[in-house]
Formats: structure tokens, sequence, C-alpha cells
């Protein structure tokens, strides 16, 4: 990744991630929880945001599917949890609230579109972001597609 220091130039970072994904499907609605550890790395050492440190990372969402629609609706929440040592570590540091919709295109795929609100907590003079996220999934085996996202499970919008 390249992220931009606090000094506007842009620096290589790398970022290794391992994740646990639970689902469920209760009648028409389908449940999921993503558990992510990050770790990140850079040659400078500095420490960036959330998006970018090591992290655990925990995402319930909730999606519900409508009969005999193309769209399933869904939303969820993320929270960043800082398990580092030091004045800012060992607590919830963001929580990122989602809402969107994600669009059956039968054989062309599907079309994922959303509205987070990013907001910073536990931070001093951090800034709260609205971010529009436009996605888009193709599975190069409709046929396997259409049998395994019968019961479509919570989007990561």
């Amino acid at each position: 990744l390249f992220r931009s220091s606090q000094e506007g130039n842009y620096i290589l970072q790398h970022r290794l991630n391992a994740n646990l994904q639970f689902n469920h499907q209760i009648q028409k609605f389908d449940l999921g929880l993503r558990v992510r550890y990050q770790f990140s790395s850079s040659r400078f050492g500095q420490s960036f945001e959330p998006e970018f440190n090591d992290a655990f990372r925990f995402k319930p969402e909730i999606a519900y599917n409508l009969s005999n629609s193309k769209l399933t609706p869904s939303c969820g929440m993320e929270l960043f949890y800082n398990p580092m040592n030091g004045q800012n570590g060992y607590q919830l540091n963001r929580i990122r609230w989602n809402v969107g919709v994600s669009i059956d295109l039968d054989k062309a795929g599907e079309l994922e579109v959303g509205y987070l609100y990013d907001q910073r907590i536990n931070v001093p003079g951090a800034l709260n972001r609205a971010i529009l996220n436009i996605g888009y999934s193709y599975t190069l085996d409709a046929k396997d597609f259409k049998k395994k996202s019968k019961g479509k499970n919570p989007k990561s919008l």
C-alpha cells in the first residue's frame, strides 16, 4: 500500500491480514461476522491510523433476502480495536457504520452500492468521514455461482 505521510509524501507500507468469517442464515436474514487481525509494517516505523495500523477488526453484518428480487439490502458496522501498548492503545478507536444494497446482474455478476460513515473515537482531533462505496464482482462459473448464492451472505461493503 502507498499511504500519504503527515508531510504529504507517499511512503510504502505493507499490511498482512488474517480473517475468520462466520455466516448463519435465519429464514430470509443472513447474519455474518468477520474477525480480522491486521499487521502493518513500514520502513519508517510511522504510525498512521486504524486503517493501516496493527488492529483487531470486528465486522458484524446482516442482509435480508427479498423474495423474487435482484436486490439484497444489508447493514452493519466495523469496530477497530488497537491492541498496541501506548497512549492510544488497548481501546476502540474507530467505528465504521455501513448500509447498502447488492444487485444481482444475473450472468454479468453483482453490483454493490453502499454508504459508510467512518467515525473516529478516543482519538483527539479526529475527523469523521462519509464514504460512498461502489463494488462489482464477477464469478467465472455462473452455474456454480447461482447454486452457491441461493442464500446470500452479508456483503463486505
